[in-house]
């Protein structure tokens, strides 16, 4: 009987050999463990080791795998391997491909690159060079519009570590009694630090507001509303909107709030002190230093400035700034912006909503003695009526309430003209109230009606180049204009005279928007002559004309006044670090 007789078939040629190699193997592992014990089963192996956990839900994985099948080509191996290139090289310096196991089939082959994605060392990265890659390659098609949006919801760019922030609006939506808007805006108020944008709508739900202020990003440095660095690196403003949120939350979502906050800063690293100070946020006390600090000064002067986003296109950003304004210059900038852009034909809407929503600025303004409220405009909107714009919902109009004057953005913005600026104006308040008078000219397009004979000159404007700096080199004790006719900028006519001026630094000018009679307004600035420091109240008095006009009549020429008083003195500057002084040798 051969060996394998008793288990009923005969080996095949060879079978002997290969069973004998089997047992020395067999016999070959043995030797390198202890041995079992007798009669015992041999161990099992151990469990392979669980996959790293994911970033997603299960939901969600399945929403970017559905997003990703719908893409023209994602399927063909060629096409993914160039997608995979172009994600590794946003992701690793060294160009590595963004690494996806293998499949036949394509369906496994898309499953297979959102785990990667999924539990790459940082999904969101990861997810937005995916996205990124796909935009460059196939931008054109719908279904990749399609995946940005859902990339964009999962992985949004901001402060906020994508898992935590989806984490935290989880909550926020879970919570059993809904988070009021009203709360929200309070909250943030609170945890906006002067000078600091929050850049919202103002018609933002909370997820909206937490999401926006996530996705905010400080001024970079230099940029000429004069933050410098920005203090918000140490703690986002959005944490410490979500700090001052679960403060106003009833007690049990206050503590889940607070919790994220606690995590997301240590996830940032942002130092102990810091993350303390963002726990005590919003208790009792935890800012009486702060107001304590904060006395109100005795001037303080509200900026509003609407900037052209394009030349020509009639459309601009809105922002304003809050200033004290000490015997050093302007100070404490507190600023606050509009999202977007703002078209020419929603400024009158925009005017009637703006002032209601900075609110917290109107506040601070009122808590000063002197104030004035300054538009600064460029050339297309020097004769736009901003003392209409309202400042309460019950139709109080801002040149009611305050001094309102327009300033020259574009002057500001044009160091080359600073100096015979600066020189005029002082000449404006070194003179006294006779020579202060003689010193206002006026600029006329046609001949002058008898009735018009004003204290200065009068240069009728022929339309020719340099008529009006040639005039001032002649008037050098020229600080002031009224214009006899009505600003146009569209009209080169009845534009190029003031732009030319102010190019010359002439830092007032006075006009009625509706072209009436200047010798009604001559009439009205001679008024002055009784008033002690005449020129230098102008704000404050046109603002007294303009309250006892009936806010309706169309005809009344105080309802109808710009005045451009431009005051170089009242600009904010950043104040760089001075350079050492060089010792001379010897010393």
């Amino acid at each position: 009987m051969t060996p394998e007789a008793g288990h009923g078939r005969t080996p095949p040629p060879g079978g002997v050999v290969r069973m004998l190699l089997g047992r020395v193997r067999q016999s070959g592992r043995g030797a390198a463990a202890a041995p079992p014990a007798a009669g015992s089963a041999p161990p099992p192996p151990p469990p392979p080791p669980p996959p790293p956990p994911g970033n997603w839900t299960p939901a969600e994985s399945a929403e970017l795998f559905r997003a990703l099948t719908a893409v023209a080509d994602l399927h063909r191996p060629e096409f993914l391997d160039q997608v995979l290139a172009f994600a590794g090289r946003q992701l690793d310096d060294a160009g590595t491909p963004l690494p996806v196991a293998y499949h036949a089939h394509p369906r496994s082959r898309i499953w297979a690159l959102v785990e990667a994605v999924d539990r790459h060392r940082d999904p969101d990265a990861a997810l937005r060079a995916l996205a990124d890659a796909l935009a460059g390659l196939r931008g054109d098609e719908a279904a990749v519009a399609a995946f940005l949006d859902v990339a964009a919801r999962l992985a949004p760019p901001g402060r906020l570590p994508g898992p935590r922030l989806r984490a935290v609006l989880r909550d926020l939506d879970g919570m059993r009694a809904r988070v009021p808007v009203s709360a929200a805006d309070q909250s943030l108020r609170r945890a906006v630090r002067p000078g600091e944008s929050a850049a919202l709508r103002g018609t933002e739900t909370v997820a909206e507001m937490v999401l926006r202020l996530s996705d905010a990003r400080s001024p970079a440095p230099g940029d000429q509303d004069g933050a410098g660095a920005d203090p918000a690196d140490a703690d986002p403003l959005v944490l410490r909107f979500l700090a001052e949120l679960a403060a106003v939350l009833p007690p049990e979502a206050g503590d889940v709030l607070r919790g994220h906050v606690a995590r997301i800063a240590e996830e940032l690293g942002i130092d102990g002190a810091t993350r303390e100070a963002l726990a005590h946020r919003g208790q009792p006390g935890a800012e009486l230093a702060e107001e304590a600090s904060e006395a109100p000064p005795d001037s303080r002067v509200l900026q509003i400035r609407l900037r052209e986003t394009a030349p020509g296109k009639h459309e601009y950003a809105l922002d304003g700034t809050l200033y004290d304004r000490t015997a050093a210059g302007l100070a404490r900038p507190r600023r606050r912006a509009v999202g977007s852009p703002v078209a020419l034909r929603q400024l009158r809407d925009v005017g009637r909503t703006c002032l209601v929503d900075w609110a917290d600025l109107a506040a601070r303004l009122d808590d000063a003695d002197q104030v004035r409220v300054e538009f600064l405009l460029p050339w297309s909107l020097l004769d736009h009526p901003v003392e209409r714009w309202l400042t309460d919902g019950h139709a109080y109009l801002v040149g009611h309430k305050y001094p309102v004057v327009v300033r020259s953005l574009d002057r500001l913005e044009q160091p080359a003209w600073h100096r015979d600026w600066a020189h005029r104006w002082r000449s404006l308040h070194r003179t006294g109230p006779a020579a202060a008078r003689q010193g206002i000219g006026w600029l006329s397009l046609e001949a002058a009606p008898p009735s018009f004979t004003p204290h200065g000159g009068v240069l009728h404007l022929r339309g020719r180049d340099g008529e009006v700096r040639a005039w001032l080199d002649r008037n050098p004790g020229t600080h002031g204009l009224g214009l006899a006719f009505a600003y146009d900028a569209a009209n080169p006519r009845r534009a190029l005279g003031l732009r030319e001026a102010i190019c010359e630094g002439v830092p007032v000018a006075v006009w009625r928007r509706d072209d009436g009679d200047p010798a009604e307004l001559a009439h009205r600035l001679a008024e002055l002559a009784d008033v002690p420091d005449d020129f230098a109240v102008l704000p404050a008095r046109l603002r007294i004309w303009r309250r006892a006009a009936a806010r309706d009549d169309a005809t009344a020429m105080d309802n109808q006044l710009t005045l451009l008083w431009d005051d170089p003195e009242c600009v904010f500057r950043e104040t760089p670090l001075a350079a050492p002084t060089a010792e001379a040798p010897g010393r």
